[in-house]
């Protein structure tokens, strides 16, 4: 489906519309992280589980690997939105020295009501930023990008800040770094790891190892953040008309249906075909 962008590169995505979504009949699974702002009308966006309303001056965050299942909104809908994928928002970690990761750990979406004067400052960057991108390409061209990105970033820590969500300075720490690596993984499509040698593995460091850094960040094991992940995307396939539950199983990396529900089960308390049944 193509949506209407003010730019798109393989980065990010700018959009100032969302009517042609309004019939989604298909779940929608994103892979990066979507920020999307009310300015007028009303939406309801349905995920799994849970239904958000929106009305104006509602920003609405959505991490990666969070499944729509379907979306409403009324005619006079007007919004501003921007999709970033996981990679370039580890490179703006980076460049920012801020660390997102133990907040990302726990959060699929989360709507904050912005003051008019935050709305106005948001807007202002959406503009800024399309008028970037979409400059002929100039020797600085990227650095000035890049530099705007990072003082948005910096401007959103603010505004987070001040509705009562933590965003830490990064202290560049071995530990803090494998742990944010560890993040961008559990949140990414692309891998349906399900054991801790695994993550190990890609992180180059022993499973102990990359245990003892998870507890003493979090004060959980790697294996039970692990699974924690794999029963809400679980959670959120089970409540997603037209999956099977042997179509969810293979998406989140099980042999079979049969071991998925094994899974879901000690987990959860109830079966796969239970929980669904009881939405």
């Amino acid at each position: 489906m193509e949506i209407p962008v003010v730019y798109r590169d393989d980065n990010i995505a700018l959009l100032d519309d969302l009517s042609v979504v309004k019939d989604i009949s298909d779940a929608v699974l994103l892979e990066g992280h979507l920020l999307v702002l009310i300015l007028r009308g009303h939406a309801q966006i349905k995920m799994y589980d849970k239904v958000f309303d929106f009305s104006p001056h509602d920003l609405f965050l959505c991490s990666p690997r969070s499944i729509i299942n379907n979306i409403m909104m009324s005619m006079d809908l007007e919004v501003r939105a921007i999709f970033v994928t996981s990679t370039f928002v580890e490179q703006m970690i980076q460049m920012t020295n801020l660390d997102f990761s133990v907040h990302m750990l726990g959060l699929q979406s989360e709507v904050i009501h912005l003051t008019d004067k935050e709305i106005e400052i948001v807007l202002q960057y959406f503009v800024m930023l399309s008028h970037k991108y979409k400059a002929p390409e100039t020797p600085f061209k990227s650095s000035s990008v890049s530099a705007l990105m990072s003082s948005m970033i910096y401007t959103f820590s603010d505004i987070l800040s001040s509705h009562d969500i933590s965003v830490q300075d990064n202290n560049y720490t071995s530990a803090n770094q494998i742990f944010r690596q560890f993040i961008n993984l559990l949140k990414s499509p692309q891998y349906n790891m399900r054991m801790v040698k695994d993550y190990a593995v890609k992180l180059n460091i022993s499973p102990k190892y990359f245990s003892s850094i998870c507890h003493s960040i979090t004060g959980k094991s790697a294996s039970a953040l692990i699974n924690e992940a794999i029963v809400n995307d679980a959670k959120q396939l089970l409540h997603t008309p037209g999956i099977t539950v042997k179509q969810t199983a293979i998406r989140l990396g099980f042999a079979n249906a049969s071991h998925f529900g094994t899974f879901f089960r000690r987990h959860v308390g109830i079966s796969p075909q239970q929980y669904r049944k009881g939405r």
